[in-house]
């Protein structure tokens, strides 16, 4: 019989264990041999604890748990190990201390299910591993994840006895005795009784509100030796100022501070929800014998996450920023993960430039987005996220490559990475990873260097690139500082699982993004107290470290430079009345060739004979001798008082105003208006603009390399006015506003200054020398002047006088 209800109990078991293999619910990872022993060390001193019983056989031993070698002894000593009595006893608590194969792993998180279903079948005293005891098992799981790990250091045990034994800086900070502060194996032990306190009934021994009756063995030079003696903190402390009372009661306070605070914890949890631990919480049991032997926890620190991003303007139209135009980081980890002026410093200082660089409309500037991980967890970036003013624009990877990011929104604003996102750059330790998918590059944790006292950071780069445009809400780019930041938005750790705590910043958040669309202000610094610019000359920026909002986003700036334009305006009559003039500039483009600033125009300046009264028609041609297009916004003519501009009528015979005229004392002023039509184009220019408005015309730069000069021609008509004498009549125009071929207006001409042309006292008399064919500069190169000669005719008139009748008889004949 008995061994019929064994061989069903093994089915069972074999049951649950091939349901939990297929469920994924087996870890593979084994605790191994492990045993139990009485002493916990505190640098050479000895400690032993134990909880009183009236019946001193019913006396307990918190124990240590070890790892040791199938005979018993031990090999080494896991840190942070618990038991979870949860109703069973440790069988090895004996004197023989049997050994006990620890070969069976749940993750405590991610497979309470299957904990729940393997412990439903094998016991059915009082475990937190049923579904009606889930607050226990979520108590435990919050003490757990908040308790003093034997890893942390002094300065984390000082902020663990204050935040949750009452312990003041005073106290923790006084040279000298401390037998007044609790060490770490008495943290350890009192940590061990507020678990028991969720996982065993017994209100006489562990299930208590207040610190079961602690006693404690010591042994060892520093103190006296007690040893085979236990006693209470009173016993051995009270001796100096009542250190040992004070002591058992923050020996209480931890006790309570722990089970209350789970406690509030757990209550704040929805109903079937799951404490979510930031540690690594897993329950190792001893396989076969899982139903009697004591589950064992062990906890470790997964070690917190902690991405860093820096984001630097690698290229400009795929030409690559090096040498002294490096922008890349240089990195001091010199303070890193350590306490600077009473902070914990945890991220490194990344010295490189936020100048911004400047740039062109339509160039491409390509953007690095440089990794690392500062933190002590192996990392995956799963997704970065770009932030684009209007200004700029993500210019996607040709098909072969993939879309390497995603624009989010119709305009392209916001971009994050998609799986195709290739890695293009690399620390030393993962050059092999170049050309990989950024989501599948597994970044090593930050490595301490204990001889230099610095950490090295693995890293990744990823890159974008956009173009530089004039958005259409926009009609002035020129001279400002354009900015965008990147953000990494999504993490994870090596299993695949996602992070969403980042140790000193927020992933995905924590990001405000300023109101203005090209965030011109934007410094990433707080209070503003960073302050990179460009204001076309001078920077304070310094090179140093820049911050972001937080350290795992980064922002650049290109500051965009208005263009360099040149502008050449030539006058010459081309008809008077219905009679054609040939007077157009035969053009000599060698200077440009030769790198200077403006052509020869070899055009008569000969004036034009012509009669009161007469339409005189100028034409303006407007030539584009700079490097990038441009358009002309505005013309002006200044007339001697001689001339009167005659306004033409449009297609359907309606008076169309193409200037407006400014009466002066010595003369008038004439202004193209929206309305003044291109009447002519040449060289590259788009001949579809003939008939359309001057503002709307681009005039292509100069091409150099098939030396082609383009020009847009206008036209004036004027009416030449009754003069005394014969009188040269003389007329002045200039170009007095232009802009980029975007419609951005541009101040400043590469040899000229619009709008600035001196009429001389003398406006008939200007430039009165007559020459036939040669190159008469104005000014400057964007005015340009013409002439015509008004002709009086003389009078000479002669009289006789004859007889033509007599008595009204007319005489004829030879009598004529």
């Amino acid at each position: 019989m008995k061994t019929k209800k064994l061989i069903v109990a093994i089915l069972i078991f074999a049951a649950v264990l091939m349901i939990s293999v297929f469920t994924n619910s087996v870890r593979a990872e084994v605790l191994g041999n492990l045993t139990i022993t009485k002493d916990r060390k505190v640098g050479d001193v000895t400690y032993r604890h134990q909880l009183y019983s009236n019946n001193i056989s019913d006396t307990k031993n918190i124990w240590k748990l070890v790892t040791c070698n199938p005979d018993g002894t031990v090999t080494n000593t896991i840190s942070d190990l618990y038991c979870l009595r949860a109703g069973l006893g440790f069988t090895s608590e004996s004197p023989s201390h049997t050994v006990v194969e620890y070969n069976l792993s749940y993750n405590m998180m991610e497979q309470y299910i299957n904990l729940v279903s393997y412990f439903s079948s094998l016991t059915s005293e009082t475990t937190i591993f049923k579904e009606e005891n889930r607050d226990k098992f979520n108590s435990v799981m919050w003490i757990l994840d908040n308790m003093l790990l034997e890893s942390a250091d002094d300065i984390a045990v000082n902020t663990y006895l204050k935040a949750y034994a009452g312990y003041t800086d005073e106290v923790l900070n006084r040279d000298g005795e401390k037998e007044d502060v609790l060490t770490r194996a008495d943290i350890e032990a009192i940590q061990q009784l507020a678990i028991w306190y969720f996982t065993n009934s017994d209100e006489e021994a562990y299930n208590k509100e207040t610190l079961p009756t602690l006693y404690t063995l010591i042994s060892g030079d520093d103190f006296f030796d007690t040893e085979g003696e236990y006693k209470t903190f009173a016993d051995i402390f009270d001796t100096i100022e009542s250190y040992g009372t004070y002591r058992q009661e923050r020996a209480n306070s931890l006790y309570t501070n722990l089970i209350a605070r789970a406690k509030t914890a757990v209550a704040a949890l929805e109903d079937n929800q799951n404490y979510n631990p930031k540690r690594e919480i897993t329950v190792f049991l001893a396989g076969t014998n899982a139903a009697t032997e004591q589950p064992v926890v062990r906890v470790i620190e997964k070690g917190e996450a902690d991405i860093a991003l820096r984001k630097f303007i690698s290229a400009i139209n795929g030409i690559k920023l090096e040498g002294e135009n490096s922008r890349e980081p240089s990195v001091d980890t010199s303070k890193l993960n350590k306490v600077v002026d009473e902070k914990l410093q945890t991220t490194a200082i990344y010295n490189h430039s936020k100048q911004p660089v400047k740039v062109s409309i339509d160039n491409i500037v390509t953007y690095t987005l440089r990794l690392y991980n500062e933190g002590e967890v192996d990392t995956y970036v799963k997704e970065v996220t770009d932030y684009l003013p209007d200004y700029l624009v993500y210019v996607p990877y040709g098909e072969d490559d993939g879309d390497r990011w995603l624009a989010s929104d119709a305009l392209g604003r916001i971009v994050t990475t998609t799986e195709y996102s290739v890695v293009t750059g690399a620390s030393e330790n993962l050059q092999d990873r170049i050309g990989q998918n950024l989501g599948d590059v597994l970044i090593p944790a930050a490595v301490y260097n204990e001889e230099t006292d610095n950490y090295t950071l693995s890293y990744v780069d990823i890159e974008i690139s956009c173009q530089v445009i004039v958005p259409i809400t926009s009609t002035n780019i020129y001279n400002k500082n354009i900015t965008n930041i990147a953000q990494v938005t999504a993490m994870a750790d090596e299993n695949g699982i996602a992070i969403t705590e980042d140790r000193d910043s927020e992933a995905d958040g924590g990001l405000t993004l300023p109101d203005d669309d090209r965030l011109p202000d934007y410094t990433g610094g707080a209070n503003g107290k960073n302050d990179p610019y460009y204001d076309g000359t001078n920077s304070r920026n310094d090179g140093k470290y820049y911050p972001g909002q937080e350290d795992d986003d980064d922002f650049d700036k290109v500051y965009v430079e208005a263009p360099v334009l040149d502008l050449a305006l030539r006058k010459f009559i081309s008809a008077v009345g219905d009679t054609a003039y040939n007077r157009a500039p035969t053009v000599d483009t060698t200077p440009l060739k030769q790198g200077q600033d403006t052509a020869i125009y070899n055009h008569s300046k000969v004036p034009v004979q012509v009669e009161v009264g007469d339409v005189v028609t100028y034409t303006l041609r407007l030539y584009n001798e700079g490097d990038v297009n441009a358009r002309v916004a505005q013309v002006k003519d200044h007339l001697a008082k001689n001339l009167k501009y005659v306004a033409f009528g449009d297609d359907n015979n309606q008076e169309a105003m193409w200037w407006t005229e400014t009466v002066g004392e010595k003369y008038n002023t004439l202004t193209t208006t929206q309305n003044i039509k291109v009447i002519a184009v040449g060289g590259n220019t788009d001949a579809s603009y003939v008939g359309g408005k001057l503002e709307d015309a681009v005039i292509p730069a100069y091409d150099k390399i098939n030396d082609v000069l383009s020009y847009v021609d206008i036209e004036v008509h004027c009416q030449v006015l009754p003069v005394e004498v014969t009188t040269k009549v003389t007329n002045i125009a200039e170009i007095t506003s232009m802009t980029d071929e975007y419609g951005n207006p541009i101040d400043e001409d590469r040899d000229s200054e619009p709008d600035d042309v001196v009429v001389p006292e003398d406006l008939p008399g200007y430039k009165d020398d007559e020459v036939d064919n040669p190159y008469v500069p104005g000014q400057e190169d964007d005015d340009d002047f013409e002439k015509v000669i008004v002709v009086v005719p003389e009078v000479d008139l002669a009289l006789r006088k004859y007889i033509t009748a007599v008595d009204g008889e007319k005489l004829t004949g030879e009598d004529s």
